[in-house]
């Protein structure tokens, strides 16, 4: 367990999809509190539509960001390096990106590692354990 015994202050949901957010409620909303300890389930929790820009203050961050199967889904590199961008600004410590095992994604999470170590302020852990380029991005798909 990364955190121990802490629980989660607050947590934001985000998807386009109004359908999904509102899945999203309704799942919680329908977890009982006996299916969890004491103090663990998270209070704050806001769903939306949109990532809303950087935050301005550092107590607005959040200690881990994840964004999932979203880089794929954005239609352009351009707007794919302004939401890394934003995701990362959202982020006081660690940012995760997950996306699809296909060599379209491989790509762009590539793509997102150079632009996050190009700003000097981070450092990778995966896919390469390191923070050299990554030798892979040139090996046909």
């Amino acid at each position: 367990m990364v955190w121990s015994t802490q629980a989660l202050e607050r947590y934001q949901g985000i998807d386009v999809s109004e359908g999904v957010l509102l899945c999203a409620e309704a799942i919680l909303a329908d977890i009982p509190a006996s299916c969890s300890e004491e103090g663990s389930r998270v209070r704050n929790v806001k769903f939306s539509r949109y990532l809303p820009p950087s935050p301005t203050n550092a107590k607005e961050q959040h200690d881990l960001v994840v964004s999932a199967f979203a880089l794929s889904e954005l239609p352009s590199d351009s707007l794919r390096k302004t939401t890394i961008e934003t995701l990362w600004g959202h982020t006081s410590d660690t940012l995760v990106l997950i996306d699809r095992g296909t060599p379209d994604s491989a790509r762009m999470i590539s793509e997102a590692r150079d632009q996050l170590l190009a700003l000097g302020e981070c450092y990778t852990v995966a896919p390469l354990p390191n923070d050299l380029p990554d030798p892979t991005i040139l090996t046909p798909a």
